[in-house]
């Protein structure tokens, strides 16, 4: 019988405001289905919506793609239905995708901790919230439950899953030295990586034609990316996609359009879901995302197999682009840098963009070709849930 991983998130297909979390678990759950028993529990709705997907069960397993996925309705209800599975539904692997949240990350390790249900192997994947970008937002919130989970002491027997080196040192400094990690990258949609695009080719205007497909959160790094276009000269257009997750954020990024030069013109494009983000990108010169970071950058990936160059900052995996002839990786204390990325992307010819972009795609699919990140992911699950004979607990693999 194929081990069980039960996975708990709070937003899963069809559902997508959640961002790179969503992406992960579907791409987890289509390279190992062969292997292992994959089951999501999530939220009835979209973050943030106010009624549920349309024509979902409640509360029992449904086929979606290649795994099975229960739907809960909102607390207090939820917690009863997380008590249910957790209780009475058999699994080997239980692996939490946000740490802190009550609903999906603290009451399960409270219910664990408490012996409430089974003492069974329990995965977690901070998905860059220990990150300090992460941990500055919502500080005091953030720090006191830390010190009431060491208190408590709910992080005693957990494994962590770090998707680099870079987190697990992250997780090291909130969970200890002796933690117990396990790295592996986040999977991405390996098919975007394979299937080059159809064409390349794009229209040119005199415009620099810049995106930025996030989530409006402090994390992303939006207003930093209007502060740099303040000090552009050359003719650009931004456009902007994703969820207003703040408003106030939000409203400081408008009173800074309100500030820019002519030269700049700004639009807010609204939400895009999985597949119409992929499908914007050919329209671009460039991703512009300088985000605090990201223990992957689903986005950034996205974009390069599009064959749309970036300019993002230094805190992400994707490093080295413009020695790849595919992008720009920028440290944030360096805002000139992004000024002059931004121009010399400007000055480009035609011919010299065109190649950037196919650079771009093969950046993207050399990733899929040369990672072993599917091995390391299915090895990780192997471990955790006892599956893996004689393999070094906490090694990386």
């Amino acid at each position: 019988m194929k081990p069980r991983i039960i996975a708990l998130t709070n937003c899963f297909v069809p559902g997508f405001l959640g961002g790179g979390p969503v992406r992960s678990l579907h791409a987890l759950a289509t390279v190992l289905w062969e292997e292992f028993d994959f089951r999501v529990v999530t939220a009835d709705r979209d973050i943030g919506g106010s009624h549920p997907y349309a024509g979902i069960k409640l509360e029992q397993w449904t086929d979606v793609g290649v795994c099975q996925v229960q739907y809960l309705p909102p607390p207090p209800r939820h917690w009863v239905a997380l008590w249910r599975i957790l209780n009475k539904e058999p699994w080997d692997v239980l692996y939490i995708n946000d740490f802190f949240s009550l609903s999906w990350g603290i009451l399960p390790l409270i219910l664990n901790r408490a012996s409430l249900s089974p003492r069974r192997s329990i995965l977690v994947a901070p998905r860059g919230q220990f990150a300090p970008g992460a941990l500055g937002n919502k500080t005091y919130k953030k720090s006191g439950y830390l010190a009431l989970a060491k208190r408590l002491g709910l992080f005693s027997g957990l494994t962590w899953h770090a998707t680099n080196e870079t987190e697990a040192a992250e997780i090291r400094n909130i969970a200890g030295q002796e933690a117990n990690i396990v790295t592996a990258s986040n999977v991405p949609n390996i098919d975007l990586g394979i299937r080059k695009p159809a064409e390349l080719r794009y229209e040119r205007d005199g415009s620099l034609r810049l995106v930025f497909v996030s989530r409006i959160a402090s994390k992303k790094n939006l207003a930093y990316a209007m502060r740099v276009l303040t000090r552009v000269r050359a003719p650009v257009t931004f456009d902007i996609y994703g969820p207003i997750e703040d408003e106030k954020y939000w409203r400081n990024i408008t009173s800074i359009v309100d500030r820019l030069p002519r030269n700049i013109q700004v639009a807010y494009k609204g939400v895009l879901s999985f597949r119409e983000a992929h499908s914007i990108y050919h329209a671009y010169d460039c991703l512009f995302l300088p985000t605090l970071g990201e223990n992957f950058g689903h986005v950034i990936y996205e974009s390069l197999c599009a064959g749309c160059p970036v300019i993002i900052s230094d805190r992400t995996p994707w490093r080295n682009l413009e020695s790849e002839g595919c992008g720009w990786d920028i440290p944030l204390e360096d805002e000139v840098g992004f000024v002059q990325a931004v121009h010399q992307l400007h000055s480009m010819s035609y011919d010299d963009r065109l190649k950037m972009r196919r650079r771009a795609h093969d950046h993207a699919a050399s990733y899929v070709a040369n990672s072993n990140v599917v091995h390391l992911n299915k090895r990780m699950f192997q471990e955790v849930s006892g599956k893996l004979e004689h393999a070094g607990r906490g090694s990386g693999l």
